[in-house]
């Protein structure tokens, strides 16, 4: 997948988000959206936001997380 690569037929490259939702997280990252939904229960972690009732994930943030885990 490229970096100007456009998910959920949005109009913003996906690269250029700061906040992605967790059916593009899914898409882009190739994880499940009950293990992203699992993950994002943390309420420590600062990789998330909640606006009202929807989850976002920091796409760079997230990113960095992956690139240190060993499994999730």
């Amino acid at each position: 997948m490229n970096n100007t690569t456009r998910l959920s037929g949005g109009s913003i490259p996906i690269d250029k988000k700061y906040a992605l939702t967790i059916k593009e997280v899914s898409e882009y990252f190739n994880i499940g959206t009950n293990k992203l939904y699992d993950i994002a229960n943390d309420p420590y972690d600062d990789c998330f936001l909640r606006v009202g009732n929807h989850k976002l994930i920091k796409r760079e943030k997230f990113s960095k997380k992956l690139d240190e885990m060993f499994s999730l």
